[in-house]
């Protein structure tokens, strides 16, 4: 912002300029110096600046697989799925807050179960401690394939008669 002063006496000087706020408190200075230019009165503003209300996450990151649509803020898509490998029993997924004031909650690892999704919530509160987002993630873990043994461990006759086996 910029703190304009004008001061009683037109020979006065007067230092202050523009100050970038953060959020929260924020106090400017203003320094009026007298003709005589020892005289000084120094006036303080405190500006107030809202905290943020982005509760948007700037990204997700999966230990495996990949978000289907991909990852995006625009149209308001907060739904994705993955889908991992049936050799992949647990996933991990964190969410990033695109804001540097924003907490995100559900980053972790999670367990998964072969052909059941598994539906993971990041939750994100902006720095207003008011504003909020969810997003989920539904991960599958791919069933296990259909096994192509077809031999036998043992066999074994029971008739008393003399029996040959020949193996076909």
């Amino acid at each position: 912002i910029t703190v304009n002063a004008v001061a009683t006496d037109s020979k006065a000087s007067i230092t202050t300029g523009a100050t970038a706020l953060v959020e929260g408190s924020n106090t400017v200075t203003v320094d009026v110096i007298a003709e005589d230019g020892t005289t000084k009165q120094t006036y303080t503003v405190t500006v107030t600046r809202a905290l943020s209300s982005d509760a948007l996450l700037s990204g997700i990151a999966l230990s495996a697989g990949s978000l289907d649509p991909v990852f995006s803020n625009i149209g308001g898509n907060y739904a994705y799925k993955a889908t991992v490998a049936n050799s992949v029993s647990s996933i991990t997924v964190a969410g990033t807050a695109r804001h540097s004031g924003a907490t995100v909650s559900g980053n972790g690892s999670y367990d998964l179960v072969a052909g059941t999704p598994k539906t993971i919530t990041l939750g994100v509160t902006a720095a207003d401690g008011t504003t909020t987002g969810t997003y989920t993630v539904s991960v599958l873990r791919a069933a296990a394939a259909a096994s192509t043994d077809a031999t036998l461990v043992s066999l074994s006759v029971t008739d008393s008669a003399s029996t040959e086996l020949v193996a076909a």
